[in-house]
């Protein structure tokens, strides 16, 4: 069962925490929910593991994680939130695990403590030993969270965020001080006190009362060494502050060398004589003028790097392993770890792809291609054999994707302006230009035309105008046509394509009122435009066609099936013969979880030729082969597979 640890929280008020005499004063009741059942252990699995159903993988499955939370372990285990399947462990060999699965869409900490991982979800958390974790409530209410080193204490905060509370590890509220404003950060030590950073300064809690306060502003910080020692960084100076936290006292001061800044929180050493942290500047052997940030060990004495890693970008949690032999650093989708006690050692990105975010077929259906909005690349596999042979730099922003007709030539079109053509035997890039936005692009002989429907945005500065561009095979613009507003197509053929245009009626498309639709042609040789005035108010008239087929098919008495859900709300892909039908279906199971269906139909009888059932994370990025034989829906760094059409 899944566990939602995100969300409303139920509690009991019956229930609470006992709190030491030497806190009493400063203490505050803390409810405790009543916990779910214990969590079931998963095996061990590949990344590129086929699913159910599927017939080939092309790339790799990856990883998908929008969380800043890592932890690593000394044998080189890492743990990670992924977006899918919940909290992962991660093995040096690549294999995964899943610790917690799904629902936790809050993990605010996470720690080893020895083989034990610890994970903070709210106001529940995880103890998982050999991939089974246990559950319990804890009195933690509001982030941030934090783990001291050793994983013994976790400081959080509750009702609304101005009590911080101290827990011992599995839930036993030791203390709770009630005043602070809103922390940025706070830290947990393993003497049981915790450091709250905020706009003021930092401050020391110590026993559930204030020991000492700093007027120090530090836009990141770190906790480690013995004694412990507190590592911030003073982005208005420019440097390392060095802080003894048994009495605040300010031990040194260190400006960085190789680096201008440390741009993410920081993760310090056991020993406390280096920090692993995120830094902007030049990377070592790079040229000059080509700052960027990097993964950095740092010592702290000398603000010496003596060891650096590149990505993953954006930046986001660092972390040490308990006798730092490890280090992790996780971003958007990806994980770097890396071994300090071995410099020869190679840093291991094995969880580092990016999803597809449009994919496409040649029209003899023997190359599939598809583009990475983050990553900015064009991807192309050979369908046979499942061998990628070119991966090449998009334009940014990177929207769409069109093989032409002979399946020599593929074009990758950006959102804002750009766009390529490249050599499908050899990745070549053919030509480019910024003359044309396209969020979608297709060829007609050799022409490409290239569609941006436009967009209000959120105000004047962000608007961007509707335009159709005809394009010729050297990428030269033939003709542009385009709207301060709204254009969309009504139809295309190999001959020409009609379109509804239709202008902001006030200026900066204040209130995004249009005028009327009026309808053009426009040849998809010349780019030459004329008047359709039959056709004037077309797009409207489908569009309420649409409405109300969609309100009488879900204000009937009979429940729509997915696959007429899927087809009033356009969630289908033909095939380019015009005879297979995908559907690209949704349904809620008995613990109201969504699941994802792909249906394969015959269009001239309107039979199911097969269902498939579908990764949670695989659902964006859909083609079909022309012939209907297969299908293709990303998942997360790759593309699967799936029979369709059997002759």
């Amino acid at each position: 069962m899944l566990l939602a640890c995100s969300g409303e929280r139920t509690r009991s008020p019956s229930r609470v925490i006992a709190v030491p005499p030497i806190a009493a004063a400063a203490a505050v009741a803390a409810p405790v929910p009543t916990p779910p059942p214990p969590v079931a252990a998963g095996g061990w699995h590949s990344f590129d593991e086929l699913p159910p159903g599927a017939s080939k993988r092309l790339g790799s499955q990856r990883l998908a994680t929008d969380s800043a939370v890592v932890a690593i372990r000394d044998d080189g285990m890492l743990a990670v939130f992924d977006d899918e399947l919940g909290v992962i462990e991660i093995r040096v060999d690549g294999m995964y695990r899943v610790v917690v699965p799904g629902g936790c869409q809050s993990v605010g900490a996470m720690q080893y403590a020895g083989p034990e991982l610890r994970v903070s979800c709210g106001n529940l958390q995880y103890t998982a030993r050999d991939g089974v974790a246990s559950v319990t409530p804890s009195p933690c209410e509001d982030g941030p969270f934090a783990f001291s080193p050793s994983g013994e204490y976790l400081s959080c905060l509750a009702q609304d965020e101005t009590i911080v509370r101290l827990v011992r590890w599995p839930g036993t509220l030791v203390w709770s001080f009630k005043g602070t404003e809103q922390p940025h950060r706070v830290h947990a030590t393993d003497a049981g006190e915790v450091i709250v950073r905020d706009t003021k300064g930092v401050r020391l809690l110590r026993a559930g009362a204030l020991a000492w306060s700093l007027p120090l502003v530090l836009e990141r910080s770190g906790v480690g060494g013995t004694p412990a020692q507190l590592i911030g960084w003073d982005e208005q100076k420019r440097e390392l502050v060095h802080l003894r936290i048994s009495d605040g006292k300010q031990l040194r001061r260190t400006r960085l060398s190789g680096a201008d800044a440390v741009t993410r929180e920081i993760a310090v050493f056991p020993d406390g004589t280096s920090v692993f942290v995120s830094v902007y500047g030049i990377f070592p052997g790079d040229p000059p003028n080509s700052a960027a940030t990097f993964r950095a060990r740092v010592e702290i004495a000398t603000g010496k790097i003596v060891a650096s890693w590149r990505g993953p970008d954006p930046e986001w949690g660092n972390a040490v392993s308990s006798r730092g032999t490890f280090g992790a650093s996780v971003g958007v989708g990806k994980v770097l770890r890396v071994r300090f006690d071995d410099p020869r050692a190679p840093a291991d990105r094995t969880v580092t792809e990016d999803q597809p975010s449009a994919t496409a077929v040649s029209a003899d259906g023997s190359t599939l291609g598809f583009i990475t909005t983050r990553d900015e690349r064009l991807a192309l596999f050979d369908v046979a054999s499942g061998k990628r042979w070119a991966n090449i730099e998009a334009p940014r922003f990177p929207e769409a994707i069109a093989f032409s007709a002979n399946g020599k030539a593929v074009a990758v079109a950006g959102k804002h302006g750009g766009f390529a053509i490249h050599d499908t035997r050899t990745g070549r890039e053919i030509c480019a230009s910024d003359e044309a936005a396209g969020a979608k692009i297709w060829w007609h002989a050799n022409r490409l035309v290239a569609h941006y429907p436009g967009d209000n945005g959120d105000d004047c500065d962000e608007i961007t105008e509707g335009s159709l561009t005809v394009i010729d095979s050297a990428c030269k613009v033939v003709k542009h046509h385009s709207v301060y507003g709204m254009m969309q197509v009504l139809d295309s053929t190999s001959k020409e394509t009609t379109v509804a245009i239709a202008p902001w009626k006030n200026e900066c498309g204040y209130s995004y009122e249009l005028v009327p639709y009026r309808a053009f042609r426009i040849d998809n040789r010349t780019g030459a435009k004329v008047a359709m005035p039959k056709l004037d108010g077309e797009w409207d008239r489908r569009q309420k066609a649409k409405e109300a087929a969609g309100k009488a098919l879900y204000s009937s008495t009979a429940e729509p099936t997915p696959e007429e859900d899927a087809i009033a709300e356009d969630e289908f892909t033909l095939s380019a013969d015009g005879k297979t039908r995908v559907t690209w279906e949704q349904e809620r199971d008995s613990n109201s979880n969504v699941r994802l269906f792909a249906r394969c139909t015959d269009v001239a009888t309107k039979a199911t030729l097969v269902r498939h059932a579908l990764p949670t994370s695989a659902w964006h990025g859909q083609a079909v082969a022309p012939d209907g034989a297969w299908f293709a829906v990303a998942d997360r760094g790759s593309v699967l597979l799936y029979p369709c059409r059997t002759r």
